[in-house]
C-alpha cells in the first residue's frame, strides 16, 4: 500500500545511493538549493547565516574528493540567494563541496538567482558525474532547470520536506559517510 509519509526516506536512500559506480569510485550528488526559495518556507530560518550553516552540515569536506571506497557518497551542495538591493554580486567557496551565491541586488531585477541557477550554476555541474537535485517551489524554476538536460534524472524537492525531511537524514549520512573515512586511515 502506498503511504507518501513514508516515500522521503525512500527517496533520499535512492538519492544517496543510486549513483554508486562498478569501479568503487565515490558518486556525486549535487543539491542546488535556491535559497531565497527556501528561506520563505514556513519551518525555515529567515537569516542567511543559518541556512549557510546548517547546509554545510551535508556538504563533504574537501579532501573528499581523492577517497575511493563504495560506500562513501560525495555530497555537493551549491546554494544560491537573490542579493539584496544593496548588495553585489559574491560567490563564496567554504570547501571544495560547498559554495553559496549572492546575486546583484542593485539592479533590484526579478529572479536573479532564478537566473544564475539556470545560466551559470547548472552548466557549471555539468561535468561533474552524479545527479543534481534542485530544491524550491518554483515551479517555472524546476521546468527551465529539467529543459537543461544537467539534471541527470535528479529531483525537484519541495523546500519545507528538504527543510524537515531531506535535510536530517542527508546530516546523517554525511556523520557516516566520515566516520567511514576514518576507518579507512
Amino acid at each position: 500500500m502506498y503511504c507518501p509519509g513514508r516515500l522521503y526516506p525512500l527517496l533520499v536512500g535512492m538519492a544517496l545511493s543510486s549513483h554508486q559506480s562498478a569501479t568503487n569510485n565515490p558518486s556525486v550528488v549535487t543539491w542546488l538549493v535556491d535559497g531565497s526559495n527556501l528561506r520563505c518556507s514556513r519551518g525555515v530560518p529567515h537569516e542567511r547565516d543559518s541556512i549557510i550553516e546548517e547546509l554545510q552540515k551535508i556538504a563533504s569536506p574537501s579532501d573528499m574528493k581523492t577517497t575511493n571506497c563504495r560506500d562513501v557518497l560525495i555530497s555537493n551542495v551549491v546554494l544560491v540567494f537573490d542579493g539584496d538591493h544593496n548588495e553585489t554580486f559574491h560567490k563564496s567557496r567554504l570547501s571544495s563541496w560547498f559554495q553559496y551565491i549572492v546575486t546583484d541586488g542593485k539592479d533590484k531585477q526579478k529572479d536573479r538567482g532564478d537566473d544564475y541557477i539556470i545560466e551559470q550554476a547548472l552548466p557549471e555541474l555539468k561535468d561533474l558525474d552524479g545527479r543534481v537535485h534542485l530544491v524550491t517551489a518554483d515551479k517555472d524554476l524546476g521546468k527551465r532547470a529539467r529543459a537543461t538536460g544537467i539534471m541527470k534524472g535528479g529531483s525537484i524537492v519541495h523546500p519545507p520536506k528538504f527543510w524537515k525531511q531531506y535535510l536530517p537524514n542527508l546530516q546523517v549520512k554525511q556523520n557516516r559517510n566520515e566516520v567511514t573515512k576514518s576507518r579507512m586511515k
